[in-house]
């Protein structure tokens, strides 16, 4: 049958492990930087504002996984567990939405430059959602002088430092 390619390496092993409802283990970088290995029970994968999201159940609770931040190979387990209830999914699926939408970002692009392109601007101003702060410093650290963050002023201070750290490391 046909298969969505993604371009994390996750992304098949996670699919299969939802559709054989069989529990993973694979190691994680939260936002802080701290790392952990995760035994999760995936229940399904979701694209939110550009960045794929597994949710699945651990430690009791549903929680959501970017895919950016896993950093091994998913290991199935292959023990088997009792799939979430659709209502289950529903509710963490709308809570991560309104997470996403709730985390807005406005950056000023240079007309006409990459970023202008990128975000499709129709004004020097744009807003943008994001499920992340830590990953879209990153991917906006690479449009460097082409934008300017407005707002939240914790995501300007987070590129500022990235390329102070750039900077530094090729002093």
């Amino acid at each position: 049958s046909p298969r969505l390619i993604a371009k994390h390496e996750s992304f098949g092993p996670l699919a299969d492990a939802i559709s054989a409802s069989t529990t993973v283990i694979f190691e994680y970088r939260k936002s802080d930087g701290s790392t952990s290995v995760r035994e999760v029970d995936p229940l399904k994968l979701r694209l939110i504002e550009g960045e794929w999201v597994l949710l699945a159940r651990d430690r009791g609770g549903i929680k959501n996984f970017l895919l950016r931040r896993i950093l091994s190979k998913v290991k199935d387990t292959e023990v088997g567990f009792s799939p979430a209830t659709e209502e289950e999914v529903a509710e963490a699926e709308n809570d991560l939405v309104q997470y996403a939408s709730s985390n807005t970002a406005v950056i000023e692009v240079e007309p006409d430059s990459e970023a202008w392109w990128h975000f499709g601007a129709e004004s020097e101003q744009v807003t943008i959602s994001f499920m992340d702060e830590a990953l879209l410093a990153e991917d906006l650290m690479e449009f460097g002088a082409d934008l300017k963050v407005l707002s939240p002023g914790t995501l300007a201070d987070r590129i500022r430092a990235g390329f102070e750290a750039v900077a530094s490391a090729h002093a």
